[in-house]
């Protein structure tokens, strides 16, 4: 959720508690809902809150709340798992969902396998992508999850089927965080894959903007993991947001009086 969404999302927590004939929670506990609920979307809270007035006869807390929400965390392969996924990432025809982890362990491999070596290749890449997994799972991180479209848009509706097998993520997340893949493309890009002269503006901007990404994750200060950096913006965000639903309550206790 955003700022944006505090004034409605209060009203539907409101709405929950109204039902159960329990007193309205205070701007406070309010906003502290906010900061525990503000990673998913707020149509999929109203929906769980209004599924949770469906199945209990007692005001909602967050674990209740959150136990009806879609999980956010993509599912961790085994190293034996992913690395056909970073061989497919190479390709540059392929559609290939992958994560993070994935892409950030094939970097120890990707010499390896240029020269035809992809034995060597594929034990310099589990013996990353177990240090990087260990290291994230202690860490209580999560991996994020990559769509890399390919030039043969025959691969794409394959590619999606196999990532929400793989848990990567889930068909309603498909629809709703890339719209687009069910929309005409004019050329699909395989941004993994150096920038060619064939390629569109569009085509040379999506992979420019791609690698900028992998630049950030690669550039983080020492001391200051990715995953660590993504939870402190995402605390900050969070505290944002809270004094922003802080001031809207307050706004609207005044026009009330």
């Amino acid at each position: 959720m955003q700022a944006a969404d505090a004034v409605e999302f209060a009203r539907a927590l409101g709405a929950a508690h109204v039902l159960v004939r329990v007193a309205l929670p205070t701007p406070e506990i309010t906003m502290a809902w906010f900061g525990k609920l503000s990673r998913w979307p707020l149509v999929d809270v109203v929906r769980a809150l209004d599924k949770h007035g469906d199945i209990s006869r007692y005001a909602p807390v967050p674990a209740d709340i959150i136990a009806l929400l879609p999980s956010l965390e993509a599912k961790r392969l085994a190293a034996d798992e992913a690395w056909p996924i970073a061989l497919a990432s190479n390709d540059e025809a392929a559609t290939v969902w992958l994560t993070d982890e994935i892409l950030s362990a094939f970097d120890a491999a990707r010499d390896l396998v240029a020269d035809g070596d992809e034995i060597a290749g594929r034990m310099a890449f589990k013996a990353a992508y177990t240090r990087i997994t260990e290291a994230n799972r202690a860490a209580g991180a999560a991996p994020n999850v990559i769509r890399s479209p390919g030039t043969d848009r025959t691969t794409d509706a394959a590619a999606d089927q196999r990532a929400i097998a793989l848990g990567f993520i889930t068909a309603a997340q498909v629809e709703r965080q890339y719209p687009a893949l069910s929309g005409p493309v004019a050329q699909n890009v395989g941004l993994l894959a150096a920038p060619s002269k064939t390629d569109s503006d569009g085509a040379r901007a999506a992979k420019e903007q791609f690698r900028l990404m992998v630049e950030r994750m690669r550039s983080v200060p020492t001391g200051e993991s990715a995953f660590s950096r993504e939870a402190r913006e995402r605390h900050e965000a969070t505290e944002r947001a809270k004094r922003d639903l802080a001031q809207r309550v307050a706004a609207y206790e005044r026009g009330q009086q």
